[in-house]
This record gives structure tokens, C-alpha cells and sequence, in this order.
């Protein structure tokens, strides 16, 4: 049976005129004018696609310059000289056959296939992982071809660190990914059309892929990066069975050869995906939930859903900072590469959106995958100065303690009440967590609008009103969480309970205080100061 994913309908897309469906690799390039995005039910899916697509431009076409790019967003299409080289290797994408196959080993051909096909996909129940809303048994489980094709692209970017000394993917557990999204999907290849470093870079499908080495990993390799030795079994027409995925029917496998491929153990050549944002060891540990096992690389990671709600539900803020830094930020240098050459390549008179990707997984045991759209508002990524005020009252926003806040507001009402026990400790800490995803999202809200408020903003005096503003409605939503806290804590008379209502408030206001004392310079007054003490230091 002959599957080549050049020509066969497998990539899920969602169409400009709002039609769905499925099509090739030729046709995904061809159309991308015409196609709104990759538009698969699974963020992660998307993302996975995505790459693997930008992987095959810049493997067809390495460098392209800034009129190629302005003549394809006029004719609405990639020139098809650009992805000639497809059809001069159209056999490195077979999917099925007796030969070399597309991301599968070759020296797993005469194994037999044992596993179930639901290994490809981690939101697939497979053994005895319990963590599903359906329960099914491995045997009645099968992929349609297209829908392995899609497992197995997913591999490179999502491949988890798993039992049977199975190692992550070349980005460890697997870190948030940012994406520019384009009106089209042909805008967003040329908004995150990858720089090319290294010489001699190949991609997995490549047949000497493996054999060469070259200084540092490179965009093709790591994004085409084998972490599974994968061979599927045959595929069988099996009356009354449908795609465990998307319920097709016809010819449909159900086990495959899954073992333990590349790994970075042992390899030290530097990578530095695009994509991911950098941003030091705060990423990992107590405050994100994870452990060494969650990736140690310093790229930002989502924590634990379940038992750090409330560093989840902040996870806005280190987001928002790395985006923002990155706007600041020189290419490489930056937190988010993608994102500098994103702002590059668009005009600085549009806006454009950010698609945050967000997994969170551990030891495949639990995974949770979502999609978060960001908007860059037109007037911001050309103002350094309004970038870094925002930076500004975001850092402010972190400094605030609600705890120590809490702690202090109660230390003056207790004094005369019985002593405080590690019960009351507890609510301290439990009553701000349990309305963290409401204040945060409040929070997360009012921070846009900052934003866009900036980006209108003329002059350094509506730039003030619109930071004032922002304190104000801060104040306002830490004020009704402390007061909310307050009453699920504080028993005895309802006038004790004001009192500590009172207490908690004024903390806030000596907070606040510190704040517009510490941010009293304009964007404009900040800058020159920067400079200022650039030029003391030369």
C-alpha cells in the first residue's frame, strides 16, 4: 500500500471562506494563501504541523529575502520554484511500503509490531493510563494513515519523557511554544520562516540524516528531531472499525514498533529553538511545580494545572514578560527569537497576534495541552520606551505580597483574639489561591488594555493617565480579594472582621504608594536617564 504525503489529503485545515478539510503537503504550500490556519481539534497537533511545514520551506528554501517575501504577500502564494525540490524527493515522504519511510527506522522493518497505535498520541489511552475520560481496550484502538502521519510529526515537538527508558524530545519535557499567527496561513510562514546557522543542517527524512554532524544543531534538525524509533504495522480494511482519531473508515492500523530513539544525553552540540521562550531558572522548580524531569533548560514551562493552581493561573505574567523583552530584544538575543524576526518582517503600522501554545506534562502520566492568543497592539513594538514602562508596572505587579499582607493585617487584629494555629496559617495561604484564576484573569484583562492604551497613547501625559489608570483598577481588584480573604478567615464579630478588612487595606495602600513612587518617571524621562548613565559608564 502506497501512502505519500505529498499528494495525500492529511493535514487538517481550516479554509479562508470557512470551508474544513483535509490536504497534502504540495497543496498546504500551494493554497496557504487561501487558507485561514492549520486547523487540527488538538492545539499541539497544530503547532507540530506547523513546524514540521516551516521545516520542509527552509529545507526547500533556506534564505529568503525581504522583496521575495513583500512579492509573495502580494501574489498571495509561494512561487513554486521555491518548492521544487519536493518532487525531486517525493519518495523521503512515504508513509507506508516495504522500504525507507517517512520518520520511521528502517532497522525496525523486521520487528513485530506490538504496540498499540494509540503511542503516538499522548490524549490517547494506551496500558494502564487511567488519566482519560474514555477507557478502551489497546486491541480495538487503530490510526487511519492520515492520522499517523499526524502522530508522527507530532513526535519532534510533544514527545514526552515516559516509562521503558523513553527520552523526551529535543526540547525536554515538552516548553510553551510562541508562534506569529498571519491573517492567512501564508503569512504566518513568512512571519516565522526560520534563520538557518548551521552548514550542513538536514532534516530526519533526509536518508543520511543520521550520518552527518555538524558543529551545533541546526533549525532542520532539531526541528525534525527522531526521539521514537517507530515503524507502523500494516494497514487492514476491518469491517465495522473506524479511526480512533477522526472516525474515518477504510484500511487502518492498529499496532506498531515504538521504542526509544534519539536523545541529548551525551550530546553537547548547542540548540536554541525560536520558538521557545528563555528565561532563566524561574521557570522550574517550587514556583512552576516541576521538577528536574520538567526540562531544567530554563525555558518557560507550564506548571502543574493541578497541584499549583495559582502558579497557573500567573502564568500570564511570565508570558506576557518574555513577549514583551522580546519586543525590546535583538534576534538571538532576546527570549523569544521567533518573535524579534516576527517584528521585523511585519509592517510597523499592523498588529499582529501571538498563538502560545501550552503543554504540560509529566512523565506521560498526565498531559494537558492548551492554545492562548495574544495580541501585539500596532503602535507598541515600535516604542522601546513604552515596551519597557509596561515592563515596568508588570515587574511592580510581582513585587506584590497578598500573603504578607494578609499575615500583617492579622498579626494587628489577633493581638487581643486567641493565638493564631497552623489552621489559620493554612487559610492565610489557601484564601488568596482559591480566587487566584479570577483575579488573575481580571488582572490579565486590565493589562491588555494598558496596553493598548500605551500604543494610542500621545504624549508623555496621556501615558501617565493611562498608567494611573491601570494602578487604579490594580488597587480595585487587590482590594476585593484581601477583603474577600479576610472574611474567610477572620471569625468572631463582624466588626473584627472589618477591622482586619481595614488592616489589610491600608498594607495595600503603603504598597501602592511605594509603587507610584518608584514609577513616577515617564517612558521618555526613563530612556534618557538610561542613556544618561550609558554615556557615565563610557
Amino acid at each position: 500500500m502506497s501512502y505519500n504525503l505529498l499528494e495525500e489529503n492529511w493535514i487538517p485545515v481550516l479554509w479562508s471562506d470557512g470551508r474544513t478539510g483535509r490536504v497534502g503537503i504540495k497543496d498546504a504550500l500551494k493554497e496557504a494563501g487561501n487558507i485561514r490556519q492549520i486547523a487540527a481539534s488538538n492545539p499541539m497537533d497544530n503547532v507540530a504541523l506547523l513546524r514540521f511545514l516551516l521545516a520542509i520551506l527552509v529545507w526547500c528554501k533556506p534564505i529568503v529575502s525581504e522583496e521575495e517575501r513583500e512579492a509573495a504577500r502580494k501574489d498571495r502564494a509561494l512561487p513554486t520554484a521555491w518548492v521544487a525540490k519536493l518532487d525531486q524527493n517525493k519518495d523521503c515522504f512515504e508513509l507506508l511500503g516495504d522500504g525507507r519511510r517517512f520518520y520511521q527506522d528502517l532497522s525496525q522493518a523486521k520487528e513485530r509490531p506490538k504496540r498499540p497505535v494509540s503511542d503516538l498520541f499522548a490524549y490517547l489511552p494506551a496500558d494502564t493510563e487511567i488519566n482519560h475520560f474514555r477507557h478502551v481496550f489497546d486491541q480495538t484502538v487503530a490510526l487511519c494513515p492520515a492520522c499517523c502521519a499526524v502522530g508522527l510529526v507530532r513526535l519532534p515537538a510533544c514527545a514526552t519523557q515516559g516509562g521503558q527508558g523513553l527520552s523526551p524530545s529535543i526540547n525536554n519535557a515538552p516548553p510553551i511554544y510562541f508562534v506569529a499567527a498571519g491573517d492567512a496561513l501564508l503569512e504566518t510562514f513568512l512571519l516565522n520562516w526560520p534563520v538557518p546557522v548551521s552548514e550542513g543542517d538536514q532534516p530526519a527524512w533526509e536518508p543520511t540524516a543520521r550520518r552527518a554532524r555538524t558543529a551545533e544543531i541546526g533549525i532542520l534538525e532539531g526541528f525534525t528531531w527522531q526521539p521514537r524509533a517507530v515503524r507502523i504495522g500494516p494497514c487492514r480494511q476491518n469491517p465495522g472499525q473506524r479511526c480512533a482519531r477522526c472516525g474515518s473508515d477504510g484500511p487502518l492500523a492498529s499496532q506498531l514498533v515504538f521504542k526509544k530513539g534519539r536523545a541529548r544525553k551525551g550530546d553537547a552540540r548547542p540548540w536554541r529553538d525560536p520558538s521557545v521562550a528563555l528565561v532563566g531558572t524561574e521557570s522550574r522548580g517550587k514556583n512552576s511545580g516541576g521538577r528536574e524531569s520538567r526540562g531544567g533548560d530554563g525555558a518557560l514551562r507550564c506548571p502543574d494545572p493541578v497541584k499549583n493552581s495559582a502558579s497557573e493561573a500567573k502564568l500570564w505574567r511570565r508570558r506576557t514578560r518574555a513577549i514583551l523583552e522580546s519586543l525590546l530584544g535583538e534576534n538571538e538575543s532576546c527570549p523569544i527569537p521567533a518573535l524579534a524576526h516576527a517584528r521585523q518582517r511585519r509592517s510597523q503600522l499592523s498588529s499582529f497576534r501571538l498563538a502560545c501554545f501550552e503543554p504540560f506534562t509529566k512523565q506521560a502520566k498526565k498531559f494537558d495541552e492548551d492554545v492562548d492568543m495574544w495580541s501585539v497592539p500596532a503602535g507598541l513594538p515600535r516604542n522601546s520606551g513604552l515596551v519597557r514602562a509596561a515592563l515596568q508596572e508588570l515587574r511592580h505587579l510581582d513585587e506584590f505580597d497578598l500573603d504578607g499582607m494578609l499575615n500583617r493585617a492579622l498579626d494587628e487584629v489577633l493581638v487581643r483574639a486567641p493565638r493564631r494555629n497552623a489552621k489559620t496559617n493554612l487559610w492565610i495561604k489557601a484564601a488568596p489561591a482559591a480566587a487566584a484564576a479570577e483575579q488573575e484573569r481580571a488582572l490579565r484583562e486590565h493589562f491588555e488594555q494598558l496596553l493598548r492604551n500605551l500604543a494610542e497613547a500621545e504624549g508623555d501625559e496621556a501615558v501617565r493617565q493611562c498608567i494611573a489608570d491601570w494602578r487604579l483598577r490594580v488597587e480595585t481588584i487587590l482590594c476585593q480579594e484581601l477583603g474577600r480573604a479576610c472574611h474567610l478567615i477572620v471569625g468572631g464579630s463582624p466588626l473584627r472582621r472589618q477591622e482586619a478588612i481595614n488592616c489589610a487595606e491600608w498594607e495595600l495602600r503603603k504598597a501602592m504608594a511605594r509603587w507610584a513612587e518608584a514609577g513616577s518617571e515617564s517612558p521618555d524621562e526613563n530612556e534618557r536617564r538610561i542613556a544618561r548613565d550609558k554615556q557615565g559608564e563610557l
